[in-house]
């Protein structure tokens, strides 16, 4: 078997560059399983639990329309998840069948068939996640004093990473840059500072909102810092991704 069906050979220009980015990729990836296998082996024995991922397939299966009729948390969020895989399909589908009208439809929306098959995975995930977790009251705090030691008031890390980022995959599908008439890096840093600011206000929303209601939501210093950060992650994530998916032409 050839070699260029497993790797394109670069230029030779190239090769060096090539084999020293390979190269540390195997020393770092080697470095992590050492040091991954210290951590475990000083760590022990996972202690038991609840398995989460079973419960969340068990409240779909049960009751599927839970991920449309929650009111907690991001509850309302989780409605308007729907309409934006309308929207980044639709713009996907007309682009495509009027290519007559493209340069019209580049200003408007920019992605690709993969991106819309992965933000359509990530968003339903997110619905069947959060859906879940407020149907079992993760977010509540069941024993008031003790709830770092308890998956109620843990929970929202996930829900709070899985909303950004699905909020972002749907953000991202929109051409900014384009629209406002923005031109160069200055206008694809303006473009990708405005898509940050965007799920930093909500993160920042949703946890002014728990403040309000202690009674319902964990809310202590730490908590409602590690939930903003967990939902600005998602967000990174999400861009990073979308970047890889989708080609950026100037």
């Amino acid at each position: 078997m050839s070699s260029r069906l497993l790797l394109p050979v670069p230029p030779k220009s190239n090769r060096t560059g090539l084999a020293v980015i390979l190269g540390a990729i195997a020393v770092l990836s080697a470095l992590s399983i050492y040091y991954y296998q210290l951590w475990a082996a000083l760590m022990g024995p996972i202690p038991p639990g609840k398995d989460y991922i079973g419960l969340v397939v068990q409240a779909f299966l049960n009751n599927p329309g839970m991920m449309l009729n929650q009111t907690e948390g991001s509850g309302p969020w989780l409605r308007l998840f729907p309409i934006g895989l309308i929207w980044i399909w639709a713009s996907y589908l007309i682009k495509r069948k009027y290519e007559e009208y493209r340069h019209i439809t580049d200003q408007l929306f920019w992605s690709n068939f993969v991106w819309c098959l992965w933000a359509t995975i990530f968003v339903l995930m997110t619905m069947i996640f959060n859906g879940a977790a407020q149907h079992y009251q993760w977010y509540a705090c069941l024993t008031p004093g003790y709830c770092s030691a308890q998956p109620q008031g843990t929970m929202d890390k996930y829900t709070h990473f899985l909303s950004a980022g699905a909020i972002m995959a749907i953000l991202v599908t929109l051409n900014i840059k384009d629209l406002l008439g923005l031109k160069g890096r200055t206008g694809r840093a303006l473009e990708l500072l405005l898509l940050l600011l965007a799920p930093l206000v909500l993160v920042l929303y949703w946890e002014y909102a728990e403040l309000l209601d202690p009674a319902r939501y964990v809310s202590q210093y730490m908590d409602s810092v590690t939930d903003m950060i967990a939902g600005m992650l998602g967000s990174v994530f999400t861009l990073l991704l979308y970047n890889l998916a989708v080609p950026f032409e100037e």
